[in-house]
């Protein structure tokens, strides 16, 4: 048998580098999941179940030009973009006698690369025509510049973890929905598990949104998460059976997989969601 070295030299904020006998390679970390140039996974917040898609293959010297784009773009922004120059602006248009309000909460420009960064808060859910309007009212305000990347939120989502829908001019534009529609939502909320349901959580999570229950269903204990439909995911049910036990003073629930992962019961009510890293996830007391 032969022995096999890997390394990973963390670099900050998530940054890294992966070391091994025949490479070196750069990769991306946070709470969400991981990217590296052979692929990258995401979290969806169910014990032992993630989604992961595997690029091509590519040489050594594509890891090494993803590696000085990485870090070199985020030097350059600071020297030479004008960061945060629009913050907190509210907005309205008409669209057919509706009104649709949003809130430009940050925008950053990058003049050397003629290109900008819009985060934006959403009222509540538009449809896509609607996206479509505001990024061309963006545009319009922005002329100069050939590339808008923008972002939009709902109220419950947390900046940095997935927008729920872009609309992306690169130069040509590109209009997404990638969480939940507001039709999906709603089904969500009105669906029914069978069992005595003890308690419910809510993961507003923005491209994943689903439902926790911990039910007690023929003298188990059963954690059911119930999906809401969106572009990563099919509406359905995870039904996982669990053990009870007391962590810190605090009720953990364990089950049955290959990654570690488990729920405690956070003292605000909220379901935590852990694994041998910690915290990845928490979901919303809703009862």
């Amino acid at each position: 048998m032969g022995f096999r070295f890997q390394k990973r030299i963390k670099l900050g904020k998530g940054f890294g580098l992966n070391i091994s006998k025949s490479s070196i390679t750069p990769s991306y970390r946070n709470k969400k999941g991981s990217l590296s140039p052979k692929g990258y996974s995401l979290r969806t917040g169910i014990p032992g179940l993630s989604y992961r898609k595997t690029f091509g293959k590519a040489k050594n010297s594509g890891c090494l030009v993803l590696l000085v784009v990485v870090f070199s773009i985020p030097v350059l922004s600071v020297v030479v973009s004008c960061k945060g120059d629009i913050q907190n602006r509210n907005n309205s248009m008409n669209l057919n006698n509706n009104s649709i309000d949003f809130e430009i909460i940050k925008e950053e420009k990058d003049l050397t690369f003629q290109k900008t960064n819009i985060e934006i808060r959403l009222k509540e859910e538009v449809s896509l025509v609607q996206l479509k309007h505001i990024a061309l009212k963006l545009k319009k305000e922005r002329s100069s510049l050939k590339k808008l990347w923008i972002f939009y939120y709902l109220p419950e989502h947390e900046l940095g973890n997935g927008a729920w829908a872009t609309t992306h001019f690169k130069p040509d534009l590109k209009v997404e929905i990638l969480g939940a529609t507001k039709e999906s939502r709603i089904e969500l909320n009105s669906r029914k598990v069978t069992g005595h349901v003890i308690h419910i959580w809510k993961d507003n999570d923005a491209i994943m949104p689903s439902k926790i229950y911990l039910v007690e269903e023929n003298k188990n204990l059963v954690i059911k998460t119930v999906y809401a439909k969106s572009s990563l995911t099919s509406s359905g049910e995870l039904v996982e059976k669990v053990t009870q036990k007391t962590h810190n003073g605090l009720v953990q629930y364990d089950c049955k997989n290959n990654h570690g992962e488990y729920y405690i019961i956070e003292e605000n009510g909220n379901l935590g969601l852990y694994d041998n890293s910690g915290k990845f996830k928490e979901a919303i007391k809703e009862n």
